[in-house]
């Protein structure tokens, strides 16, 4: 049985801190609701269906499947929308629920 992934992120605070801008501002954009996954770690994250919307959001599970390779990231359509669904193994719900409000607006 191979050894699980490290929880963790390899990006630097840089960035770190510009991958985070860059999803609030999807967020911010286009996110219509989420709904937490009933057991374990994970979420899925609903967006308004458009192709920029679509690219952006492609692009963030490419680079987050990169850094934090102990995270599922799935982008497909569900009912007019755009379903982004987040999960990890136990013990990364801390790491799920982070990424998850990075991507709600602010107050």
């Amino acid at each position: 049985m191979p050894d699980p992934l490290p929880i963790a992120c390899s990006l630097d605070a840089a960035p770190y801190a510009e991958r985070l801008a860059a999803i609030r501002e999807i967020g911010e954009m286009a996110l219509v609701r989420t709904r937490h996954h009933a057991r374990g770690s994970g979420a899925d994250l609903f967006f308004r269906d458009d192709d920029e919307i679509s690219r952006r959001l492609r692009a963030v599970v490419e680079a987050e499947s990169k850094c934090c390779a102990f995270l599922d990231l799935e982008l497909d359509r569900d009912e007019g929308t755009l379903r982004l669904s987040i999960s990890g193994p136990a013990g990364a719900a801390p790491v799920v629920n982070d990424l998850v409000r990075s991507f709600e607006p602010g107050p």
